[in-house]
């Protein structure tokens, strides 16, 4: 999340000061200058949203099993293969 109005620009999250870093760059230098600054820095502009990075499994906190054994029992013949 990023805000800009206008004399205060401030982001939130763990990482999220790298996209105001882009934003400023290019607010202030150009667009070229924040291609070539999100390559160096390896940022990805313009992504429209977290959907890269969401989590597609989690553990059933009502199943007995644990994730890892149930992880270990789907992909267990393979892993050992791996080792």
């Amino acid at each position: 999340m990023l805000v800009d109005e206008g004399d205060i620009v401030t982001c939130g999250g763990a990482t999220s000061f790298l996209n105001l870093m882009i934003y400023l760059v290019e607010k202030y230098f150009g667009h070229d200058l924040t291609v070539h600054a999100s390559k160096i820095f390896l940022i990805d502009m313009d992504r429209p949203s977290q959907l890269p990075f969401k989590i597609h499994k989690t553990a059933d906190r009502n199943s007995k099993t644990p994730f890892g054994n149930h992880w270990l029992h789907r992909f267990g013949n393979h892993v050992s293969s791996w080792i």
